[in-house]
This record gives structure tokens, C-alpha cells and sequence, in this order.
């Protein structure tokens, strides 16, 4: 019995060794193929230079919960607003609920960011470096006859009833968060400091209660 009871632990030991090395292994394994594939994608729909320090996907700090994290994301343009950064963040975090996703479930914990900053500008002409969406005349609606785009309607309407898919969203935040808005055609200028946000609430309702915080270090606005 004796001897039976120490194999017996032995496998199970090895077991959640091999578990645990799973769970550390395999979203290392898809990491580089899930960067690549979220920065080819990113670059087919803006004219803008996408920058991305690191990408992480992990089941270790919160399992059984996912939590992928983008590090130094950010979005430069180019032209006239070649170097002018639009839009950047130190962090950008979202976990998400992988038992929920069983029940057809999407259960997002939290998704927040953190040190972003967002920089728009407007030049005398009314160019505006926030004008990045490159348009698809292939899947434009105008050059679709109308019962084309009413049959397009009807199918994505009765694929979200088959699917059922339920978004849950428990918490979310912007924290460090710095704007400047300057608009040289209004002769506007607008520049927020520091701003931190969080909000938590059940979302999957028509009406529920959103509990947030907002602090703001300073504000400022000119105008002519």
C-alpha cells in the first residue's frame, strides 16, 4: 500500500507539473503569431505609423482568468504629421474570464489603461492628424445596390441571435492620462493633465448603476 501511495503521488505530482507548465508554455508559444497578427491588421486600416514594445498573454497572475497586456503602444503619423504622436499608452490591459467562455460568455474583468496620451491636431487647411482611416471602396455602402445592404443587415442580425454572446464588463480605468487638443482653423487650444478615471458596473444590463471616480490635476483652455 505503502508503495502503491508514493507512485500514486508521484503521477499526480508530475501531472500539475505538466499543468502548470502548460499554462506557462502555451500563450508564450502563440505570443509572436498573436503580435504580428494584431500589427499586420492594425496597418490595414490606418495610414499611420503602429508601434508596439511587447505583447503579453498570461494564465498565471489571475487563473483561471486570461490577462493579455500591451506594452508601448503608439500611433504616429505620417506626411505633414510625420513624428507627432497621436495617440500612446504605457499599458493597455484587459482580463478575461476563460470559464465563462464555455457558456458563450465573454466575462471581461477589467480593461484599463494606463499613461496614455493623446496629442490631436488641426492644421490652418482643416487637416486633422486624427483623420488615419484609410477607406475600403471595395466594401463601401454606396456602391452596393439597396437590397444587397439590407440582405448584409439581415444575415449579421441573425448570426449575433444564433450566437448569443454575452459581454460582460466588471471594471474599467484610464489612468495618467494627458490631452492636448489644438485646433489652429478654431483658433482653439485645450491641454488636461493627469486625469485618472475608474468605473465599475454591471453593463450587461439596459440599466444598472456606474460607479466611477475622476480626478484631474489641471485644465486649461484658450480661444483667440
Amino acid at each position: 500500500f505503502a508503495f502503491n501511495m508514493k507512485k500514486f503521488l508521484i503521477i499526480i505530482g508530475t501531472l500539475m507539473l505538466l499543468i502548470i507548465a502548460a499554462i506557462v508554455a502555451i500563450p508564450m508559444l502563440f505570443k509572436a503569431e498573436l503580435q504580428q497578427m494584431a500589427m499586420d491588421e492594425a496597418n490595414k486600416t490606418v495610414n499611420a505609423q503602429i508601434e508596439m514594445a511587447d505583447f503579453d498573454l498570461s494564465l498565471i497572475p489571475n487563473f483561471p482568468n486570461l490577462t493579455a497586456e500591451i506594452s508601448g503602444l503608439k500611433v504616429s503619423g505620417k506626411d505633414e504629421f510625420e513624428g507627432v504622436t497621436l495617440f500612446g499608452a504605457q499599458t493597455i490591459t484587459t482580463t478575461v474570464d476563460l470559464m465563462k467562455l464555455f457558456d458563450g460568455e465573454v466575462e471581461i474583468g477589467e480593461v484599463g489603461v494606463d499613461g496614455m496620451d493623446v496629442n490631436v491636431i488641426v492644421l490652418k487647411d482643416g487637416t486633422a492628424n486624427y483623420d488615419i482611416t484609410i477607406e475600403d471602396e471595395t466594401a463601401s455602402s454606396e456602391n452596393m445596390e439597396e437590397d444587397e445592404v439590407e440582405e448584409s443587415v439581415s444575415e449579421i442580425a441573425e448570426s449575433d441571435e444564433e450566437t448569443e454572446l454575452k459581454i460582460k464588463l466588471k471594471r474599467y480605468y484610464i489612468h495618467n492620462f494627458n490631452l492636448i487638443y489644438d485646433d489652429r482653423q478654431g483658433d482653439m487650444y485645450f491641454e488636461m493633465k493627469n486625469m485618472n478615471h475608474d468605473g465599475k458596473g454591471d453593463f450587461t444590463l439596459s440599466q444598472f448603476i456606474l460607479e466611477t471616480k475622476t480626478t484631474i490635476e489641471s485644465m486649461s483652455f484658450e480661444m483667440e
